[in-house]
């Protein structure tokens, strides 16, 4: 039989499995010998196995207590394992009997940086500092909790003082990467963990830190390759397998991250990380009871956790349940007062529920914490547009493109337009961007952009090239936004010339018409539509994979009233989406539908351009026909919910955008019926 005295020998000659396995079998014949129980659990600390090396090191403690040692390094496993609360009350009665130790009073300080109190931290390596003034992870610790406290250049200075003693140090490399991350220095950063990742290629850790820096990225492919590196070295990785999830979860992979997060939890049961993450997953998949459980455990296994209450309070928005949504940020913020999310998400429900200077206060916080936060810009640009502040509105408008949900569609790297005067002389290409309505508003732009002296190209999608022609003229082509061959000297965005143009409520340029229908088209459909009736062209859907369709649109049925108003006819402008709607009507309800040649072409809009001239009217939601209306001077109402798109600003019932559109708002959220009384009483002052 093996004696503990073998097992020592194989270990100190370097076989730490055999050694482990010499533990384990003198184990099974004595399982209260301490020192097989102290040496396994070090060997399994070594390993990385923290789980199994603290049953072992508690055994051991529980059967000699006097044996300091072995205190020790069940504190230090603690810390290793990320189990700072647990280690702290142990390396205080430890420091009880060795004052002196600078081991000890480490350990004490990494408890402290581990459970975010970094005053204590610091405290505490200054202290470790003072008398070794060569403790490679002193410095690291210090260099933590400066960058915790947002002393960025203390420190860097610290972890760069951590690598001039130990040049491989893993940890000290780790703290530096992360610095020049957040300082943006993202060359430098790589290089770190580039180096790091080749002084330990064996170890997962380096993959899972690289993925996470990539994952604050928003690198979220790469993310997905390290931490799977990563999972592959340490397959039972539980964070390395929830934030996995977290960047499948970003690139809507959502069943893998499920399957991640599933299996991060079933491998350790009080991972609050995963419960989170896996958490906003399903409220992405709209299985709110399933995700507000997961939200409500983790804050049961870690009630200090902001992420969880952030988290929370985003489903609670989501489920349309404000002011609860509010205050769960408020307790984000309350336990991380530098949490920009959690700013940026109380400010998207306050901005919901109408209270927008608090809403704005909000962006204007997380902007203070982090200056290039995009979205933060960006919802600061709608409401300030919403509110009629176009001064202040379109210069923040303009950080659209640094935000996911907005690509340019120009392929080319030209340089772009940054002023009027630049456009002066000089040929430019304005590239579309957005929706059909979009561009049917603000191609009004185009014809001004030339007589400001520029020789214009316009490049719209190309199923509305053919009803854009009229805006074509002797500085102005319209183009493809796909033609290589072109040649320019400076690009912009649609979206982007009333920036350019400085403009503001009383200066919209708003003469309408600035499309025109063909003319053999508007006679054609004249003949089809006829002379009779109060003629009213509708729609009552826009387009379904617009994120805000559901708001904005509404049921065919709030038109029913209407329908039997003495000399009103219904005319459907819908193509595709809709039409269906048309097939269910109730009893009493007409409305005509059009011929199936109605717009079959692959231009849009030229039909219903035409159609629109023969209509004494068209009410519409939100969505491209009314802005084609608008475009071409025809009477238009426009049904808006509660807080409608920034273009149509809050409250006012006309457009400065089309002098020729009304607008019905609703008094509160999903008041539709409320919205068409009003319509229907104005449709019959209007037709008598």
């Amino acid at each position: 039989m093996l004696t503990i005295d073998q097992a020592y020998d194989l270990f100190d000659d370097g076989e730490p499995v055999k050694a482990a396995e010499a533990c384990r079998l003198i184990l099974q014949a004595d399982e209260t010998s301490f020192p097989a129980h102290y040496l396994l659990g070090a060997i399994l600390g070594d390993q990385g196995e923290f789980e199994a090396s603290l049953a072992c090191l508690r055994r051991a403690v529980s059967l000699r207590p006097d044996v300091t040692s072995a205190r020790f390094n069940l504190a230090s496993i603690l810390v290793k394992a990320g189990h700072f609360t647990d280690a702290l009350p142990e390396v205080s009665r430890l420091l009880l009997e060795r004052p002196a130790d600078i081991e000890v009073r480490l350990l004490k300080a990494t408890c402290h940086a581990g459970l975010l109190q970094w005053d204590d931290a610091l405290t505490e390596t200054r202290s470790v500092l003072q008398e070794d003034g060569r403790s490679v992870d002193a410095q690291v610790v210090m260099a933590e909790a400066l960058h915790a406290l947002g002393r960025t250049s203390e420190a860097l200075e610290a972890a760069q003082k951590a690598l001039a003693l130990d040049p491989a140090s893993t940890e000290a490399l780790k703290r530096r990467a992360l610095l020049m991350t957040d300082m943006g220095r993202l060359k430098e950063a790589f290089a770190d963990l580039g180096q790091w990742v080749n002084l330990s290629r064996d170890r997962a850790e380096p993959y899972f830190t690289r993925g996470a820096v990539l994952l604050n990225l928003k690198r979220f492919e790469e993310a997905v390759a390290d931490f799977s590196r990563a999972i592959a070295i340490k397959p039972d990785y539980a964070e390395a397998l929830s934030n996995r999830g977290v960047a499948l979860g970003e690139l809507e992979r959502r069943d893998e991250a499920l399957a991640d997060f599933n299996l991060a939890i079933s491998l350790k049961s009080d991972h609050a990380e995963a419960y989170t993450n896996r958490g906003a997953v399903l409220a992405a998949l709209k299985r709110y009871d399933e995700a507000m459980a997961d939200q409500n455990r983790a804050i049961e296994l870690n009630s200090a956790y902001a992420e969880a209450f952030g988290n929370r309070g985003i489903l609670l928005t989501q489920m349309e349940r404000f002011d609860e949504a509010i205050e769960n940020q408020n307790r984000a913020i309350a336990l991380n007062p530098q949490y920009a999310d959690a700013y940026f998400n109380r400010g998207a429900a306050f901005a919901i529920i109408e209270r927008f200077e608090e809403a704005e206060a909000d962006y204007d916080r997380v902007i203070a914490i982090d200056p290039q936060n995009a979205p933060a810009h960006w919802n600061k640009a709608l409401g300030k547009l919403l509110a009629g502040d176009m001064a202040a509105g379109w210069p923040a408008y303009e950080w659209r493109f640094k935000t996911k949900d907005h690509k340019p569609h120009s392929i080319f790297s030209h340089p772009h337009l940054s002023s009027l005067e630049e456009a002066r002389g000089k040929t430019v290409l304005v590239y579309w961007e957005q929706g059909l309505g979009d561009v049917i508003q603000f191609c009004r732009y185009i014809p001004l952009l030339a007589e400001a002296g520029a020789r214009v190209l316009f490049a719209p999608q190309p199923k509305l090239r053919k009803l854009l022609s009229s805006l074509e003229g002797p500085s102005v082509m319209l183009v493809s936004p796909e033609d290589q061959t072109l040649r320019f000297d400076v690009q912009t965005p649609l979206l982007s010339l009333p920036y350019l143009f400085r403009t503001i409520v009383e200066t919209i340029p708003s003469g309408a018409p600035y499309l025109f229908a063909e003319p053999a088209r508007v006679d054609r459909w004249a003949k089809h539509i006829g002379g009779s009736g109060f003629r009213i062209g509708i729609c009552w859907k826009g387009n379904p994979t617009y994120a805000g369709d559901a708001r904005r649109s509404f049921s065919l049925l709030n038109f029913a009233a209407l329908s039997q108003a003495p000399g009103v006819r219904l005319i459907s402008l819908h193509k595709g989406e809709g039409e269906k709607d048309l097939s269910d009507l109730p009893s009493g309800m007409q409305v005509e539908s059009l011929p199936a040649d109605f717009d079959s072409g692959p231009d849009a809009f030229l039909d219903t351009a035409a159609i629109m001239q023969s209509l004494d009217l068209v009410i519409t939601s939100d969505t491209s026909i009314a802005h084609l209306a608008g475009a071409l001077g025809v009477p238009v109402w426009v049904a808006l919910t509660r807080i409608p798109d920034f273009r149509w600003m809050m409250e006012r019932p006309d457009c400065p955008w089309y002098p020729t559109m009304r607008l019905f708002r609703q008094k509160t959220e999903g008041d539709w019926p409320g919205v068409f009384k009003d319509i229907e009483a104005a449709v019959v002052e209007r037709a008598t």
